[in-house]
């Protein structure tokens, strides 16, 4: 049976302004739970440390509406891109 993807209901502020300017992006993988958090996550393709634990703890605040199959929220493996220019 096919998973209806997760949707974001609450997005994280990401402010790194005070950083200087940044270009790239940071990649981290992580698992969108069955209540919809984000979990486990790891920086796959980094920056700089700071700016990677800045984006680890934006994605912390992120709630999502959890996948579902057969109509029962399922944890989810994911793969986030924040592009950072």
């Amino acid at each position: 049976t096919p998973v209806r993807a997760p949707y974001p209901l609450r997005k994280g502020l990401l402010d790194l302004t005070a950083m200087g300017p940044l270009e790239g992006r940071v990649v981290v993988y992580g698992a969108i739970t069955n209540k919809g958090q984000v979990e486990n996550m790891r920086v796959i393709r980094g920056v700089r440390s700071d700016v990677d634990t800045a984006v680890v703890a934006c994605l912390r605040q992120f709630l999502f509406r959890p996948a579902v199959r057969d109509g029962v929220p399922v944890l989810v493996e994911a793969l986030f891109g924040v592009p950072l220019n």
